[in-house]
């Protein structure tokens, strides 16, 4: 009983977070754009008519608030006619790889054509003149938000389980395992307290102790001071880049279910999970900053990349 009424207490916190919330967005986007050549820097101003990408880092959840009826472009006619035209894009965000996916495969049973690697690539093409699906302007804030999106390894991969009769809860690695078999949501539905879930904690909590100055002021200096220029520069062909740095943030998520353990969970009729309660083993906190920080700091050297290769139309 005391089990059932700690989930039924759970339910009621269940939300869908965004990525790197908006310090870490608007961290990142600064960062990148410190990094722009000129000339790029000169188009990207000239399109989104603001020399400040981190004003649009949030506009792509913003739109997601505005479809639920909420939020600062709720009365927003572009995002009104936006919405209208894609109802999908709240997909955008996220793709559910499985934990042990090696590289993001679009024929794969996870992949969509409305995941955030194909929603990247059409903001790409946007920007390139081969589609004009949607305005430069737009697709250009979409592409600042979902390059951050795709480093935060919970938007990228999931927990799949197997539910055993005696309540055993046995997490599935290999995708040929997860076929067909319930996931958390990117950890969205993995509670470690009433308030508290695992994509949440990885969105804000973790993005605040990377830097604990007074209103974070230090966050942007924290994500320069870690950047890898030597180690993260991305090679290929452009439109395969969004699928290298997915596979890349599912690496990295496995190291963020490294020694959970699963407790009790609830399944509803289908017996697909609501609730996951878990149990982050001792130091967790302590030995993640680092993953987040490299992470956040990643997403902002590979925006600036992206945004600087670009065969801008």
């Amino acid at each position: 009983m005391r089990a059932l009424f700690l989930l039924i207490i759970l339910l009621c916190f269940i939300q869908r977070a965004p990525g790197w919330g908006v310090l870490g967005h608007q961290a990142m986007a600064r960062v990148a754009q410190q990094l722009l050549s000129n000339d790029v820097a000169t188009t990207v101003q000239r399109i989104l008519g603001t020399n400040d990408m981190a004003a649009v880092a949030l506009w792509a959840d913003q739109l997601r608030d505005a479809q639920r009826g909420r939020g600062p472009l709720v009365n927003n006619a572009e995002a009104r006619e936006f919405n209208r035209r894609f109802p999908e894009n709240r997909n955008w965000h996220f793709v559910n790889l499985p934990l042990g996916t090696l590289r993001y495969v679009r024929s794969s049973r996870f992949a969509s054509t409305n995941d955030i690697v194909h929603a990247l690539n059409r903001c790409l093409s946007v920007l390139q003149g081969d589609s004009q699906e949607m305005t430069k302007a737009q697709a250009l804030r979409w592409l600042i938000h979902l390059v951050g999106d795709i480093h935060q390894p919970l938007h990228v991969s999931c927990g799949y389980y197997r539910f055993r009769s005696d309540g055993g809860i046995v997490l599935l690695w290999q995708p040929s395992e997860a076929v067909s078999h319930p996931h958390d949501l990117g950890g969205n539905i993995l509670r470690f307290t009433a308030s508290q879930n695992l994509h949440a904690y990885w969105d804000s909590d973790l993005v605040d102790v990377i830097d604990r100055s007074p209103a974070n002021a230090r966050l942007t200096t924290i994500l320069d001071e870690t950047l890898q220029p030597s180690r993260w520069k991305t090679s290929g062909a452009r439109d395969r880049w969004p699928a290298k740095w997915a596979s890349d943030a599912v690496a990295q998520a496995r190291g963020i279910y490294k020694g959970i353990e699963f407790k009790i969970a609830q399944l509803d009729v289908t017996g697909a999970p609501t609730n996951i309660v878990i149990r982050l083993p001792d130091g967790y906190q302590t030995n993640q900053i680092a993953r987040a920080k490299g992470q956040l700091s990643k997403s902002a050297f590979h925006l600036a990349e992206i945004l600087n290769k670009l065969h801008w139309e």
